[in-house]
């Protein structure tokens, strides 16, 4: 793809930019889908993104059965494109585990993984969660950036936009969550990831919402193994490598946010 980095604003010192932002809040717009699901077109969505968005998969998955269940609107079977080591740099040659380390040749083209999901499935909402691997610095025009350089914000940002047109292209709405601390070495700069999904959120308001999953799942900042969920028990949210949710842990706890988030992001109410 080969988008360039672009240079600072002149406002904006080395030191302004390497601050860690406070954590952006979640849009309060309701988002209008395409059409209203009914027996014929139910709610049809898809989860996009990294190896973290694959353990949501069931929390998802159930989610949409509790939403017909609730309060009856029709849902197909969950879909997903989500994939491990998937992000809009990580085909780019970075830095991490302190040494230089060649880039996922499969995600140069990660555009393809987007419209295969969108030609296949015809999404009415896209949930996309990923971040893990577009923190990581990455080799644009030869020199390696971050999100604590200034050049990380635009360049980023363009690529957002980027997604952006092939996630909407047939006119699906998208469900942007906010990448959740974790224990990685690059969690420091997850607001700036974060602050970047917002700003695309608040450029697109009638096709993107921002929703902070960093805040339900992380309520005090940091990884939370566990977490009292609706019936009042306790159970595992996060896997053993404090990063990843626990696939079969998790949904009890992450099934009814997700429904609520499904309710108050796209004006879902009984039918």
């Amino acid at each position: 793809m080969g988008a360039t980095a672009t240079s600072a604003p002149a406002t904006s010192s080395k030191a302004d930019c390497a601050k860690e932002p406070p954590a952006p809040t979640q849009s309060t717009a309701t988002v209008a889908l395409r059409r209203t699901p009914d027996a014929a077109h139910p709610l049809r969505v898809v989860v996009a993104g990294d190896s973290l968005a694959e353990t949501l998969n069931p929390s998802v998955g159930v989610s949409l059965v509790n939403l017909t269940k609730d309060i009856g609107v029709p849902t197909a079977p969950l879909q997903s494109v989500a994939e491990p080591g998937y992000g809009f740099t990580s085909w780019r040659d970075g830095i991490w585990d302190g040494k230089q380390q060649p880039g996922f040749p499969p995600f140069r083209n990660w555009q393809k993984v987007i419209d295969d999901g969108i030609a296949k499935y015809d999404p009415d909402v896209v949930v996309m969660l990923l971040g893990s691997w577009d923190m990581v610095q990455r080799k644009v025009n030869g020199h390696y950036i971050h999100p604590p350089d200034c050049a990380w914000a635009p360049f980023y940002g363009s690529l957002l936009n980027e997604a952006w047109r092939h996630l909407t292209a047939k006119g699906a709405r998208v469900m942007w969550l906010a990448f959740p601390c974790t224990a990685q070495e690059e969690n420091p700069f997850h607001h700036k990831l974060n602050a970047a999904f917002r700003a695309l959120a608040d450029a697109h308001p009638r096709s993107v919402a921002y929703v902070d999953l960093d805040r339900f799942a992380c309520p005090h900042g940091t990884v939370v193994k566990s977490m009292t969920a609706p019936d009042g028990k306790s159970y595992p949210l996060r896997g053993s490598d404090i990063t990843h949710f626990d696939f079969y842990g998790a949904p009890p706890i992450l099934a009814p946010y997700f429904e609520a988030q499904f309710r108050r992001v796209f004006g879902l109410s009984s039918r």
